[in-house]
């Protein structure tokens, strides 16, 4: 930057920058740090949610679709936090997406759990129209 920044103060010019809001960019996006770091993850369950992307926006996070299953993940703020609690965002929330992928990962691979036995399949066949009798069901009989 300190290069930059004299290069540009030997032809009479700076960088536009205020005190409130950081340095000035074309873009309003941009405006204050102007900081975008950004992690290409595959998150293909995940980003299939439906609450997807308002979850990234809590975390102070955008996503964008790149390809199937593949996510731009960046900073969603530039403006109101140094660059460094930016980044911090970045690699805590992406940390914590990838968590989040693992856990459905696991659960769409877990083996299907035993149903529970149902009263239907633990009675003995009886032929239609039959009646049990209270001495033929366990506990109840004689």
């Amino acid at each position: 930057e300190t290069a930059l920044r004299s290069s540009l103060e030997a032809v009479g010019h700076a960088f536009a920058r205020s005190e409130q809001f950081g340095y000035l960019a074309t873009g309003p996006a941009n405006l204050g740090t102007g900081l975008s770091a950004t992690v290409f993850v595959s998150l293909p369950l995940l980003g299939a949610q439906a609450d997807f992307r308002s979850s990234c926006r809590k975390m102070r996070l955008q996503a964008h679709q790149t390809e199937f299953g593949t996510w731009a993940v960046s900073n969603g703020e530039r403006l109101g936090s140094s660059e460094a609690e930016q980044v911090n965002a970045v690699v805590t929330g992406v940390r914590a997406l990838i968590e989040r992928e693992r856990a459905l990962e696991a659960a769409a691979n877990a083996p299907p759990e035993a149903a529970p036995p149902t009263l239907a399949a633990s009675a003995p066949e009886e032929p239609p129209g039959a009646v049990a009798e209270a001495s033929d069901l366990p506990g109840l009989g004689a």
